[in-house]
């Protein structure tokens, strides 16, 4: 873990003295987790109405040395990241990576930027991620910083039982697609941020090669290919080893890692039923 700290001080250095010695008006993270896009992000709308936005992405060295990652995991994120970068870029801001432990970043981001909020999406993870989230809340709450966590699938938390659950999922399936903001006011003085090979990481490469392309440009792509081609005969050819890898929809990895929102999926897919997809297609998927 040592190394991998290290590493995170070597691509990205310190903060440059004209970004801390500008640091009198209000900056407010995006922290992004499971949900590498622009579009349906509803923390970076709400972090660019409240003023200057620092977006943020971790690599957490508890979480990528844990059993259940592999370099196959960090090669998706790191095309994803690559296109957010792109697109941030285009908004004005840039994306910072960071490499550590949440709170010893947040930490000194916060001294040198001093934090008004910290704005992020529930994120359903593992326990790794579940026990980071308890002590990120706790560390904002003791240096006063609002942190905002926006539900953004069908996880409804503290939920006592199953009784209504549709309901709500019903619900965020229908609320309006948050747009993409038209510009964001960057936090001056950020440099671009490298992001880190596999190999610079230390993980174990693996001989398999990945049929996918991380990224909110493919996930949409993706979702294209379904419901206009793909998908056509979805109700037919989702069970057989022979059709299922063209006919089903290839977003399992793209929902995942939030390249694409589960609402944008539902609510495109019904908007193509009866128009490009067959309504029983549709209604299978």
């Amino acid at each position: 873990m040592g190394e991998l700290l290290g590493l995170g001080a070597l691509l990205f250095g310190a903060l440059p003295e004209e970004a801390v010695d500008g640091m009198s008006e209000e900056v407010h993270c995006v922290w992004f987790k499971r949900d590498l896009r622009v579009l349906d992000h509803a923390p970076l709308a709400e972090a660019v109405r409240a003023g200057r936005v620092l977006p943020l992405y971790l690599v957490e060295p508890d979480i990528i040395q844990a059993p259940d990652f592999d370099a196959m995991h960090w090669k998706f994120i790191r095309e994803s990241l690559v296109d957010l970068q792109r697109s941030l870029r285009a908004l004005g801001a840039e994306l910072q990576v960071r490499i550590g432990n949440a709170v010893d970043v947040f930490t000194d981001l916060h001294e040198s930027f001093r934090l008004q909020s910290i704005w992020a999406h529930e994120e359903t993870g593992n326990a790794i991620t579940y026990q980071r989230d308890l002590a990120v809340a706790s560390w904002a709450q003791a240096a006063g910083i609002a942190l905002h966590q926006i539900p953004q699938n069908g996880v409804v938390r503290r939920l006592k039982d199953r009784d209504g659950w549709s309901r709500h999922w019903e619900r965020r399936m229908q609320a309006p697609i948050v747009p993409i903001p038209e510009q964001v006011e960057p936090v001056f003085g950020l440099k671009p941020s490298k992001l880190p090979s596999v190999a610079e990481l230390g993980l174990h490469q693996t001989p398999r090669q990945l049929d996918l392309v991380g990224g909110e440009a493919a996930a949409q792509g993706t979702l294209h290919s379904f419901i206009h081609q793909r998908g056509l005969r979805y109700h037919r050819e989702m069970s057989s080893p022979n059709t299922a890898y063209e006919s089903c929809s290839r977003l399992s990895a793209y929902l995942a890692w939030g390249c694409i929102s589960i609402r944008c999926v539902v609510q495109d897919v019904r908007a193509a039923a009866g128009v490009s997809m067959p309504k029983i297609a549709a209604r299978a998927f």
